[in-house]
């Protein structure tokens, strides 16, 4: 009897099987998302630029912080 890779349709794939080329991609859910005009997701959009806006400040922060030890260590070991 010969085992088959694939899943059923509807149900997802078995991680521990071997997968060929010919199977079906995994059904993708949509409900609770927004997709624009470009075809992007707005959830998408809007965690980029969250992500986006806490490394530049993290970023920013550190800058800040490397140059006020620059200063100190001019100040005291001088």
């Amino acid at each position: 009897m010969a085992t088959t890779d694939t899943a059923p349709a509807g149900t997802q794939p078995n991680p521990r099987q071997n997968f060929s080329a010919d199977a079906p991609p995994a059904p993708v859910s949509t409900a609770n998302t927004e997709v624009t005009e470009a075809g992007i997701d707005a959830a998408f959009v809007a965690d980029r630029q969250m992500f986006w806006s806490r490394f530049t400040s993290f970023t920013t922060w550190a800058v800040i912080a490397v140059v006020l030890l620059l200063v100190a260590m001019a100040i005291f070991l001088v």
